[in-house]
């Protein structure tokens, strides 16, 4: 469809870090800034070729202190064994 995110779940995930933020920001004042981002992988299948990446998730990616990687497909099935300069979190649910 016209419109629609090439990856449905980084529009989604997006939506729930910004309610996650709201939510969770009561006192400015004591709070840290963590800038966090939802960047979408550039792929229409549920599972990621992390050689094939958008290069808006390849610049992001590069500077990342946590890569998290949600979904059987894009966690477990073809990136158990992917390796990373940083902490990642594969959540396969």
């Amino acid at each position: 469809m016209i419109g629609e995110p090439a990856d449905p779940r980084a529009a989604e995930a997006g939506g729930l870090l910004v309610d996650a933020m709201i939510n969770t920001d009561t006192s400015k004042e004591n709070s840290s800034s963590v800038p966090l981002m939802v960047v979408e992988n550039g792929c229409g299948s549920p599972c990621i070729d992390l050689r094939q990446v958008s290069s808006e998730l390849a610049a992001a990616a590069k500077d990342a202190d946590l890569i998290i990687l949600e979904g059987m497909g894009r966690s477990l099935h073809t990136n158990l064994y992917a390796q990373f300069k940083c902490d990642a979190l594969k959540v396969g649910i």
